[in-house]
């Protein structure tokens, strides 16, 4: 088949690519999916991320995907990929990346295109060019940010500390700008439990003081439940019985966060006014609205973690 040339592309927008990172078990490849608002990545219980994943934004509510070897040529294409062939590829010893065009919804900059970047783990042995391509995004380019995705019940996991380290190195380098670019989630926070954990002791100030051990001084840190969200999501765009099984599913863990003030991950949150008074008032009309669906969504932490996002890509409209 017809090998695929990347360099011969030509892109009228700026690319914004958006590494996300991660050792196994953080939740990130439910993170991504709460961020495209449907499952197309594998989450179930002992997935792996084995692939490359390239998610491009296009505006397009149908995923298009074309998948390629280690050769970078194309085996197959997609036109509407869904959750079942990602977990076929992903288990498939043949594929090696996987680019996909679709609507990433939260991002809106007419100048500006994102992808999302998803590889295996830095602790991945599966093959050794995955981890010089998790590696690069640390170079000094400051038209990428890398988001490094923990969990929030192990944050001293000592197979990520590696490679924390060697972001550490790459923030020391550059100004201000090259820092803003790295931002960390802590996730799974909705695992933390209503009578025994205290959130910005146990989380934020935990992940704060671990980073600093390893040299990373005032990270740019989110508190997220991407489970959550990702089931708000589903649930927002379902219909008949499969609104009502996910309802059904989700409504302890959505009166969980909004009955709780220190389950309001959104407070954690350093954004600029700007973005800080989007998410305000987001969460005052759906207060109003009596929308308890919206506020949870709001709550999970997810609606800050896109703010940032777009907060970065807008200086480069």
């Amino acid at each position: 088949m017809k090998k695929i040339d990347n360099n011969n592309i030509l892109y009228k927008k700026k690319i914004i690519d958006v590494n996300i990172i991660a050792t196994m078990s953080a939740g990130k490849s439910t993170l991504i999916n709460s961020l495209l608002g449907k499952k197309i990545l594998p989450t179930h219980a002992g997935a792996c991320t084995a692939i490359v994943t390239k998610i491009e934004d296009n505006k397009d509510d149908i995923f298009r995907a074309i998948v390629l070897d280690k050769n970078n040529e194309e085996i197959v294409r997609y036109s509407n990929i869904n959750y079942e062939d990602m977990k076929y590829l992903n288990n498939s010893n043949k594929v090696s990346e996987v680019d996909i065009k679709g609507n990433i919804s939260f991002i809106n900059c007419e100048n500006i295109t994102l992808v999302l970047i998803d590889t295996p783990g830095p602790d991945s042995d599966i093959d050794e060019r995955y981890d010089e391509i998790t590696h690069k995004a640390l170079d000094n380019s400051s038209e990428s940010i890398v988001l490094f995705v923990m969990n929030g019940g192990t944050l001293n996991n000592n197979s990520q500390k590696s490679f924390l380290q060697d972001i550490a190195r790459s923030m020391s380098v550059g100004g201000k700008q090259s820092k803003e670019r790295f931002i960390f989630v802590v996730n799974k926070i909705d695992d933390y439990k209503l009578d025994e954990d205290d959130i910005e002791k146990d989380a934020l100030e935990g992940a704060r003081k671990f980073l600093k051990q390893i040299g990373i001084e005032n990270p740019n840190i989110f508190l997220v439940s991407a489970e959550i969200a990702l089931g708000i999501r589903r649930l927002k765009n379902a219909a008949g019985d499969e609104k009502q099984q996910l309802l059904d599913e989700y409504r302890y863990k959505m009166n969980k966060l909004n009955s709780n003030v220190q389950f309001h991950l959104e407070k954690y949150a350093k954004l600029p006014a700007s973005s800080q008074q989007i998410i305000d008032k987001e969460l005052e009309a759906a207060i109003k609205n009596d929308d308890k669906i919206e506020q949870a969504l709001i709550h999970s932490g997810i609606r800050s973690l896109e703010e940032a996002i777009k907060n970065y890509c807008f200086r480069f409209e």
